[in-house]
């Protein structure tokens, strides 16, 4: 017999491999048979889990070798945007744990884990999209979680007993397909009368998985349980309705452990919600490699190139009469700039009548964040329209106003747009506008200046008229490149589709090497940007749904075959070939001939399907790397392919940073702040560069800026190394002829194998990887501590306390 008691162990919920006898899939009851028979607390749930049929065939499937593919969906806690702060999403961790740590230790490298989540998405949106949610990826289990936007509210979105009909129906149709269908309950929320909504909800989903044998992750229960009985558990929550980080890596514990594959002793197990830690490390800039020589565009009435530094004192302010623009019924401003942190709000531009109070102005406050502020003569209006512009890089901020409207773009993505009644509109023709200033405010308030700019400043210009969207992602510095052209039409569009990404071991992104474990690889932190950041406008633009495929040790035959092996649905609408040539120092290739050969067929076959295919030359450096990235650019170049040269990249960034490789890679592995920066600089070649982002602010929790890297003394050249686009000397000398001896191509040391352990090294040996990334850092960490309360053991379930150091 199982009981409470065997449940028990640090970090999660762990279910028994021996189960009760099994009812059938089909059995149902009656809703009052169902009620009283149901199980009462998450232990309970577990062991009626383990008894369940799917359970069993659950647990067949993954001892057997044959990959799977596994979906989980729902609304935005399980795409698990923006309140997870960059960090894993309970979805992230099941790729990660399954991928490599596995069930019963059995690692399932080839399996693949798709999120299709959708943020605001309600069971009915489910059923409307479950071709393309579910269905189309084929997938051996389905792990559904939908509820929280159907019946939190009064009156509720969804009808309960239609919610009931779409939980049965998507219970049916996983069936039917021969996969295994996972029901979750989900959390709790900060709001009291949100909770008692839901408690009818949940009840729902209990009932159906009930009536239909289905296994249920009780996660409602959970949240309660191991808050002392209490539903509202502010430490867990990114906002009043979302987890954030730490409610995610509880839910994974518990998801993995009710699916009885969470082994009790793995990493994941033992990770704490209660305390996160990153040691930061110094900051390698890659601005260093960016240069601005922008100038205004030449369609506008007024352009000024400016390339100048503003020092916050009113040195390089500049204004200039424009009388045309008080007859201008619309108008677009635009300012490109490079600002730093700031205590205080700045103004970048400003138009305004000379003889009264009227005016309109662009401010960027301490936060980053654009705001449009505005006087009709009477009182200031001001609307906070979002970016992140005082990161330190290069961006694009353009405005246009009409007598209807506010839209605004940094670096030619749309922030928040505003539709105003005329009475409130900032049209310069309302406002007599005609001054306007560059770096300053000023008006008859303030004639000598105020709230001057602190930066750089490359060009400003105003429009007469209004630009097109497409005008706005044209203006300098935008400069859309044949890819970014491909690319953004297949986000900013209303048709659901598939991201696929091809690659070795930093594709697959799971964290290892003494990487942080709740750290995200540059694929799932790119996911974010797709579907949430660059445009989120509506549901269907979140149905970006990215298609991880990377696989440790992969080559490029492995690539190909991967793709050879989809069906026809599981066709994407991009494919990002991004192969590796090393694997832990080892070869993968045969030669660079196959190589090539081998990624001229992928293309052909992809772009049969209609795909736009992007290579991403091997993110690695080193002389091994070189003939095979170089061989990249050649097939770019004859078959027309984009091209994002992360090799070259690379190289450049090591070149500037001596000590990179021990700052972005542990032991030859690219690490979660290399992933980081790698997700950032194809973000920007793929031009989907939000203007705020995830994938920004976590810098501040990677890195203390305050200590940066050391630089490559002026004049001082690297060792001798072919460069990244160098092409190999005739006759192939510099392509190795097969495998060759492990070594850690980023670090340049020797990987350790079973036979020589570090401690046998000899005294001269070079430090390794880790030794010396301990010189790099700067000792400093980062926590993130739970309220006074934490998590309690409670029905069957312990959460570990300790604190991973």
């Amino acid at each position: 017999m199982i009981t409470s008691a065997a449940l028990l162990f640090s970090g999660g919920l762990l279910v028994p491999a021996a189960h009760a006898a099994a009812e059938p899939p089909g059995a149902s009851a009656t809703s009052e048979e169902v009620r009283a028979d149901a199980p009462t607390t998450a232990a309970q749930w577990a062991v009626r889990n383990a008894g369940l049929e799917d359970f069993a065939t659950l647990q067949r499937r993954v001892s057997r070798p044959e990959p799977m593919t596994w979906v989980l969906t729902g609304d935005s806690i399980t795409q698990g945007v923006l309140h997870s702060h960059g960090l894993n999403r309970f979805t992230d961790y099941v790729h990660d744990y399954v991928r490599t740590a596995g069930a019963h230790g059995r690692p399932r490298a080839n399996d693949t884990i798709i999120n299709t989540g959708v943020s605001s998405a309600t069971s009915g949106n489910l059923m409307s999209y479950f071709d393309s949610w579910v269905l189309g990826h084929r997938a051996q289990v389905v792990i559904m979680s939908v509820g929280m936007n159907d019946g939190r509210t009064r009156p509720a979105l969804t009808p309960i007993e239609q919610y009931r009909a779409n939980l049965r129906s998507a219970v049916a149709k996983v069936r039917e397909q021969g996969g295994i269908p996972v029901l979750q309950t989900q959390n709790y929320t900060a709001k009291p009368d949100f909770n008692t909504n839901l408690d009818e909800y949940f009840a729902v989903v209990r009932e159906v998985a009930l009536e239909t044998g289905t296994i249920l992750v009780d996660v409602a229960r959970m949240w309660k349980e191991a808050n002392g009985g209490q539903q509202i558990n502010s430490a867990l929550m990114g906002d009043p309705i979302h987890p954030n980080e730490r409610g995610h890596l509880m839910w994974a514990q518990f998801l993995l452990g009710n699916l009885g594959l969470l082994d009790a002793s793995s990493a994941l197990a033992q990770a704490s919600p209660q305390a996160l830690t990153v040691d930061k490390l110094r900051w390698a800039d890659p601005g260093v490699l960016k240069q601005d020589e922008t100038r205004a565009p030449a369609d506008a009435r007024l352009g000024l190139n400016l390339n100048r530094t503003m020092s916050g004192d009113g040195s390089g302010v500049e204004t200039h009469q424009v009388p045309w623009l008080a007859e201008a019924e619309e108008a677009t401003f635009v300012a490109r700039v490079k600002l730093g942190a700031s205590a205080t709000e700045e103004v970048l531009l400003s138009a305004v009548n000379p003889d009264g109070s009227k005016k309109v102005e662009l401010k960027v406050l301490s936060n980053g964040q654009l705001r449009v502020n505005g006087n009709l003569g009477q009182r200031d209006a001001y609307y906070t329209v979002g970016g992140g512009l005082r990161d330190g890089n290069w961006h694009t901020v353009s405005v246009t106003l009409t007598h209807s409207a506010i839209r605004s773009y940094v670096d030619g993505s749309p922030l928040r747009a505003l539709t105003l009644d005329e009475s409130a509109a900032l049209a310069p023709d309302l406002l007599g506008a005609r001054e306007v200033t560059v770096g300053a405010r000023k008006d008859s308030a303030a004639p000598g200046g105020a709230l001057f700019l602190r930066g750089e400043v490359a060009y400003a210009a105003v429009y007469d008229r209004q630009l097109r969207a497409e005008e706005h992602q044209m203006l300098p510095g935008n400069g859309v490149t044949p890819l970014q052209g491909d690319l953004r039409p297949l986000v900013a569009n209303d048709a659901p589709s598939s991201w696929l990404f091809l690659g070795g071991r930093a594709t697959q992104g799971v964290p290892e090497a003494g990487a942080p474990v709740f750290t995200r690889g540059y694929v799932e932190l790119l996911d974010e940007v797709l579907r949430w950041d660059y445009d989120r406008s509506s549901l269907v633009r979140r149905m970006k749904f990215v298609v991880n495929r990377g696989r440790a040790g992969s080559s490029s035959a492995d690539l190909l075959a991967e793709y050879r092996s989809l069906d026809e649905s599981q066709r994407p609408a991009v494919l990002m070939a991004a192969p590796e040539v090393l694997d832990r120092g080892t070869l993968t290739e045969s030669s660079v001939e196959d190589f090539r050969s081998n990624l001229a067929s992928l293309v052909e076959r992809a772009r049969g399907d209609g795909a736009v295919v992007v290579l991403v030359t091997p993110p690695q450096t080193g002389h091994q790397v070189a003939p095979y990235a170089q061989a990249m650019r050649e097939l770019a170049a004859s078959e027309g392919v984009h091209l994002i040269d992360a090799a070259q990249w690379m190289a450049q960034m090591k070149h500037e940073y001596p000590t990179l490789d021990s700052l972005w890679w542990n032991d030859g592995v690219l690490n979660h702040a290399g992933h980081l920066m790698l997700a950032q600089y194809l973000a920007e070649q793929m031009g989907i560069r939000p203007a705020s982002s995830q994938l920004y602010a976590l810098e501040s929790l990677y890195f203390d800026k305050s200590d940066p890297a050391p630089t490559r003394p002026e004049g001082e050249e690297p060792d001798a190394t072919p460069a990244p686009g160098a092409t190999p000397a005739p006759g192939g000398s510099a392509t190795p002829s097969g495998p060759q001896e492990p070594r850690a191509e980023g670090t340049g040391q020797a990987v350790p194998t079973a036979a020589a352990s570090p401690s046998s090294a000899p005294g001269d040996q070079a430090p390794s990887a880790s030794q010396d990334r301990g010189l790099a850092r700067t000792g400093s960490s980062i926590l993130l501590v739970m309220a006074a309360g934490g998590l309690l053991a409670a029905g069957g379930l312990l959460l570990l306390r300790r604190c991973r150091r």
